[in-house]
């Protein structure tokens, strides 16, 4: 069998037969790995450094078919991440997704990055909905399930102050295209949705909280949970 030594951030556990678990793995330079951890419910040592969230080291053994577990060690457990209850309710939600849109064995070292300074960063935060949204819209992207432009699908206009989306055309229309009610995307929403595309968590966390802001936090996060919707059909 081949054993491996790699870095991961569990993203799933579930409970296998009567003493075992399955974990799920995002690593660096392999994805999201599927793992069998043998008799780890039955008072192993091992089981503390495999919480949801854990960044750590773990050594696997792989047969044909499958990973095993056969030693792991904590490097980081984000400790107050999981004192916090908003904290916790935005990384199982970012990690429930994470786990449903990436295919096992698909690499994506950016997407790995992220995920690791979106955990960082809501540990350190107070601005949690703003985290999650820029974890969320940088996901999306990565995996090209949002639009790289906001334009009118009628007139082509990109710079119209305000567009409407409508899911069950996957189409934007601004108010001289369509009087319909849709899902309102904003003007400062289509400006925050391009600059957390392209800035990294530092910096879009240091943007200055204000209505307005928190206008357009609440309109992207509709709009994300729709194409989410469309995407895993829920």
């Amino acid at each position: 069998m081949k054993t491996l030594k790699i870095n991961g951030i569990i993203i799933f556990k579930r409970d296998f037969g009567e003493s075992d678990r399955i974990f799920h793995i995002f690593t660096e330079h392999i994805g999201k790995i599927e793992v069998i951890a043998k008799n780890v419910r039955n008072g192993s040592r091992r089981a503390g450094h495999l919480e949801l969230f854990n960044f750590g080291t773990f050594f696997l053994y792989k047969s044909k078919n499958h990973y095993y577990l056969n030693q792991c060690e904590t490097i980081h457990e984000f400790t107050q991440l999981k004192k916090d209850l908003d904290s916790i309710g935005a990384a199982y939600l970012a990690i429930e997704l994470l786990n449903k849109l990436m295919p096992l064995e698909d690499p994506n070292q950016e997407l790995f990055r992220e995920t690791a300074l979106f955990l960082k960063y809501l540990e350190l935060t107070l601005k949690k909905d703003l985290t999650l949204l820029t974890f969320k819209i940088k996901l999306m992207t990565e995996l090209g399930l949002l639009p790289e432009i906001m334009e009118c699908s009628g007139c082509k206009n990109r710079l119209a102050p305000d567009l409407t989306y409508f899911p069950n055309e996957h189409r934007y229309y601004c108010r001289g295209c369509t009087s319909n009610e849709g899902t309102l995307v904003s003007t400062n929403s289509i400006k925050l949705f391009y600059y957390l595309k392209k800035v990294d968590f530092g910096k879009a966390l240091t943007l200055k909280s204000d209505k307005n802001l928190e206008k357009a936090i609440a309109e992207l996060t509709t709009l994300t949970d729709l194409y989410l919707q469309e995407h895993l059909g829920s």
